[in-house]
């Protein structure tokens, strides 16, 4: 396989190792975006062929953002009888989601 110049990494790459290494800096990125915040990520979620996202742990921050607008609900879950509030966000192009026991703060 042929390999391209990378813009990110400036060298030249084999294009599949030049889109996981562009994926990880847009992922470290947005992890200091998030620290900035106060958003304290648990992990990273990277499926096959999807970007990949951070979870965060829901606390007074994320409540704010949903409170605010800058966050959104995607969706619910039930776990034990108990409603569970799917909420996401973007930071520096980076899906950033997670759970909460509340839709609004």
């Amino acid at each position: 396989m042929k390999k391209v110049y990378n813009e990110m990494a400036g060298e030249m790459m084999l294009p599949r190792n030049g889109y996981i290494h562009n994926q990880l800096v847009r992922l470290e990125i947005a992890t200091l975006g998030c620290e900035a915040l106060g958003l304290e990520v648990e992990k990273v979620e990277w499926f096959d062929s999807c970007r990949p996202r951070l979870v965060v742990r829901d606390n007074n921050t994320t409540r704010h953002l949903v409170k605010t607008g800058k966050a959104m609900n995607y969706g619910s879950e039930v776990k034990n009888g108990i409603r569970i509030y799917l909420h996401q966000m973007m930071v520096e192009g980076v899906k950033i989601i997670w759970k909460s026991d509340v839709t609004k703060h």
